[in-house]
């Protein structure tokens, strides 16, 4: 999707950056204009070749931007679940996070079918990372709680749990919504579980 690395280098400059462009083409959305990465790029005062390496087509830009109208940011999630506890707070963001993409299918399928056509012609598979950003401020309040490596897996296997898992549901188990949200809900609580019985017996 992008030529733009969201895990190497200035991480934060180019987690601002695409939200920029992602804010730009909001603006442009709301004002019914005609979208284009030329029109973004006056938007957000950024280059085309930026906004290229970020979006290398505009139908791709389309959909993301559509997506991002939808999303809370990580810090509003965090602030959420500020007084759960740790398991809570994972099932939490699974729950938020599925219940969007359930909401918003036809988007989201979109999205993943653009995603999977531009990563045939990109070294660059990564995705926006909405789902390990909020994950990653999420584990920032519980910080102590769990061993590092622990909280890194739980971290990952949570997001695994989450958009692909529902179409894997819904096109290769052939689950109703409501079980596959069930479904996901109980993997994430029966790795919980395990994880607090290691706990307990090495406590």
């Amino acid at each position: 999707m992008s030529k733009v690395s969201l895990k190497e280098g200035r991480v934060r400059q180019k987690l601002e950056t695409r939200s920029q462009i992602l804010e730009a083409a909001r603006e442009i959305m709301k004002a019914k204009k005609k979208l284009s990465l030329e029109e973004v790029a006056r938007q957000a005062g950024i280059s085309r070749a930026t906004i290229y390496r970020y979006f290398p087509n505009v139908d791709l830009l389309i959909i993301e931007a559509s997506l991002d109208i939808h999303y809370v940011s990580p810090e509003e999630l965090a602030e959420k679940v500020a007084s759960k506890t740790i398991d809570e707070g994972f099932l939490y963001i699974q729950e938020y996070f599925n219940k969007l993409t359930l909401t918003h299918e036809p988007v989201f399928r979109q999205y993943l079918s653009a995603v999977l056509q531009e990563s045939l012609a990109s070294k660059k598979k990564l995705r926006g990372g909405r789902r390990i950003a909020a994950l990653e401020t999420l584990m920032a309040t519980y910080e102590g709680e769990m061993d590092e490596e622990t909280l890194e897996n739980l971290k990952n296997i949570s997001a695994i749990l989450m958009v692909d898992a529902i179409m894997t549901g819904k096109d290769v188990c052939g689950l109703a919504s409501d079980k596959i949200s069930h479904t996901l809900r109980w993997g994430l609580e029966m790795i919980l579980k395990g994880i607090q019985a290691d706990m307990k017996e090495s406590a």
